[in-house]
């Protein structure tokens, strides 16, 4: 007699225990993702302000915005949502800097970081670095006491657009450094101790808009290796040692519009040969400065063809006002500031 054997018996998947450890799992993400960094977060951001250091600036929340329905805007703030630091004090600048990199290491998304205007405080290349990344688009240092190795270790930030150095120490070293943020649209120089020697490396930013190079020591041969900044719309070179040689470098450079020869040794013959082989070159100039140059009525026929001309400064030359009425009726709309007696003429 045979034995009959048992059928085998299937165990109902416990589907419950998968569901549980599935929120388990998802927890532990939440927790890991969200609550431990804004937790972090948190904690830094009321260091620095209870310190008396500033505040953090930022326009993008972590989270959805279910979770925003009952929790103050000042919670739940996350360093790597920060876009902008402006800080009113250069220590908060600093220890702010120190703290975030303590808690939470470098924003991933600032893109603007204002400081300017402290010469009394050294601002150095670390201080940079700790903020220094891809997100960055603008950096203004302008009137900063910084040195010109301040852009040492920042080439992370090949997305900057937008560097104020105005009246800082930097030098043709900074321009080597400089040379390296392809992105570059505007740029502002005045006041620094750089030469024209340094202007080599800036002819590669091809993407410069309005380049700032008033007060500095900048001759003609500088000035004609910008030749391939063929985008620039604004170039402000007041005060330099621009004679009319260097006006070449403006052939190639169809989109101007603000040009700014004040206090050159630009002259009638120089501004007159530039302006009659290339006016169809100069469509777009709509500002002209030739304040304090040795401009007189002699050049003024040759300006007739500059149409869209609005505003020309003749300030401190020999231009007399005769010449000033005769240009007014050639060109309609423009402002006309100057003749002898610096009488402001409008059309």
């Amino acid at each position: 007699m045979s034995t009959l054997e048992s059928p085998p018996v299937h165990k109902r998947p416990n589907t419950w225990r998968w569901i549980a450890l599935a929120i388990l799992l998802l927890g532990a993400v939440v927790v890991v993702k969200v609550v431990i960094p804004v937790y972090r977060q948190e904690r830094a951001i009321a260091k620095i302000e209870s310190a008396g250091f500033g505040t953090i600036v930022q326009s993008e929340r972590i989270g959805p915005d279910w979770l925003w329905k009952d929790v103050a805007p000042a919670r739940w703030r996350g360093f790597d949502r920060v876009n902008e630091i402006t800080q009113p004090r250069f220590i908060g600048f600093t220890m702010s800097m120190m703290i975030m990199n303590e808690y939470i290491g470098k924003p991933r998304r600032l893109c603007e970081i204002t400081y300017s205007g402290v010469p009394k405080i050294d601002l150095v290349a670390a201080d940079l670095q700790a903020v220094s990344g891809p997100s960055l688009r603008e950096l203004d240092l302008r009137h900063m006491r910084v040195q010109p190795t301040i852009l040492d270790g920042s080439s992370d930030a090949t997305n900057l657009e937008y560097l104020d150095l105005a009246a800082t120490n930097i030098d043709d070293h900074s321009l080597k450094q400089i040379s390296q943020f392809d992105n570059l649209k505007f740029l502002y120089l005045e006041k620094t101790k750089i030469t024209g020697a340094g202007l080599n490396y800036l002819g590669k930013l091809t993407s410069l808009q309005e380049l700032a190079l008033d007060d500095t020591d900048i001759s003609d041969s500088g000035l004609l290796t910008l030749g391939n900044l063929h985008d620039l719309r604004k170039l402000w070179l007041s005060n330099t040692k621009i004679t009319d040689d260097g006006l070449r470098a403006l052939e190639k450079m169809p989109h101007l519009e603000i040009l700014d020869l004040t206090g050159t040794n630009a002259t009638d013959a120089g501004v007159r040969k530039f302006v009659s082989n290339h006016t169809s070159k100069l469509a777009a100039l709509r500002s002209l400065f030739l304040y304090n140059t040795r401009i007189t009525d002699q050049l003024l026929p040759h300006l007739r063809g500059l149409g869209k001309l609005e505003y020309l400064d003749l300030n401190g030359t020999a231009v007399t006002w005769k010449g000033i009425r005769t240009l007014e009726e050639k060109i309609p709309g423009c402002e006309i500031q100057g003749g002898l007696s610096t009488t402001l003429f409008t059309k």
